[in-house]
């Protein structure tokens, strides 16, 4: 696995990883083992950050943010980033 982001929690102040990626590769039969992702903040793929005004999921305990909103440049980054991950994970051409 490789640590593909990391952060420093704001309650303990001690590092963490964001985002982990793990490669494919080959079982002992020889079979393709297709590529993962671990990522800490499912946020990122929700609705309600790519457009506040629908209002907020049922499962949301923190108030809403504006930060989409003051800077939707930081939306095209996550969009970027989404894009990005989906290929990687797209299935390996041999």
């Amino acid at each position: 696995a490789n640590v593909i982001a990391s952060g420093i929690s704001q309650v303990t102040g001690r590092p963490f990883n964001l985002i982990v990626a793990f490669a494919g590769n080959s079982d002992n039969h020889g079979n393709t083992l297709g590529r993962a992702i671990a990522q800490s903040s499912i946020h990122h793929f929700v609705d309600y950050n790519w457009d506040t005004s629908k209002g907020c999921p049922s499962f949301l305990e923190e108030p809403p943010g504006n930060q989409i909103k003051r800077e939707p440049e930081k939306l095209e980054d996550v969009k970027t980033y989404i894009a990005n991950v989906a290929r990687w994970l797209s299935p390996m051409l041999e």
